[in-house]
């Protein structure tokens, strides 16, 4: 039963969010939205982190964390950048439906590419 609460917990407050950043979109660039939102969501996030393994950072090279730093630049700067482009261009809606798509692609293309089943 906690599955599926917070499966619905979860739609319920990303339809919130969904709802909010177009709001937000209207009156902020995708830029400066996306700039708020990464530095909220980083003051946020190392105090959680810092609660929860203490200063136990993992230990990476400097190419595994120059990887890992590239990957959250292109992940979340990036897409998230033109995810507010999208809100404001095509309205929340459409983006919505162009989202629901991307599991079932991923799916799709993971079984023609890389042979899954």
């Amino acid at each position: 039963m906690i599955g599926e609460t917070l499966a619905l917990g979860s739609a319920i407050l990303w339809a919130a969010a969904v709802i909010n950043f177009k709001r937000s979109g209207e009156t902020m660039s995708p830029f400066s939205l996306n700039l708020v939102k990464n530095l909220i969501a980083t003051t946020l996030m190392l105090p959680t982190a810092l609660l929860i393994d203490g200063l136990n950072f993992p230990v990476l090279s400097a190419d595994q964390w120059l990887l890992l730093i590239a990957s959250g630049v292109v992940g979340i700067g990036v897409a998230d950048q033109m995810y507010f482009m999208a809100l404001n261009r095509i309205g929340a809606s459409r983006t919505g439906i162009a989202a629901s798509l991307f599991s079932p692609s991923v799916v799709m293309l993971s079984v023609v590419f890389l042979g899954e089943s």
